[in-house]
């Protein structure tokens, strides 16, 4: 699906303590709009659940740095209008 800025996606998961359907919302950014240490998702998948947090900027690549929260390992450089998915529960 092509996704743009501002988008709102709407979906289902089960994660309350009674294993009911709880619903949520994702917005589409771009990476460079966050805020320093954001969090972010690269797929709108509810059932993806690689969490990223955006950090510094690398002026020498003109990228930020990203980072996976699970693994302090796995860091990448992504360009800033990469399309992120933000606003989610996690």
């Amino acid at each position: 699906m092509d996704y743009k800025t501002g988008d709102r996606i709407e979906y289902f998961f089960k994660g309350d303590e009674n294993n009911e359907p709880c619903h949520d919302v994702m917005i589409v950014k771009e990476l460079q709009d966050l805020d320093y240490e954001e969090f972010f998702k690269l797929t709108a998948s509810s059932t993806n659940k690689a969490v990223w947090i955006k950090e510094d900027y690398d002026r020498s690549s003109k990228k930020y740095w990203t980072t996976r929260i699970d693994s302090i390992n796995a860091n990448t450089l992504k360009a800033g209008n990469t399309l992120v998915f933000t606003g989610f529960i996690y």
